[in-house]
């Protein structure tokens, strides 16, 4: 990314509530959750939306197991 981008996005997140950050930042786990369940769902047919749940589930969590 462009430094000076960075920084311009630095500042906009700096200026921002905190309960503005909190917001913006449960908007991209939305969006992240979201978007890792549709490509697991794409890529794998075969699974149910509970078993395609589960996966991104045990993705987020950070357990490896």
């Amino acid at each position: 990314m462009d430094p000076t981008a960075d920084a311009v996005a630095v500042e906009s997140i700096r200026a921002l509530s905190v309960e503005d950050r909190l917001r913006v930042a449960q908007s991209l786990r939305t969006f992240a959750w979201d978007l890792k369940t549709s490509v697991i769902a794409r890529r794998h047919p075969e699974l149910s939306q509970a078993e395609v749940a589960a996966m991104v589930r045990e993705m987020f969590s950070g357990d490896s197991a």
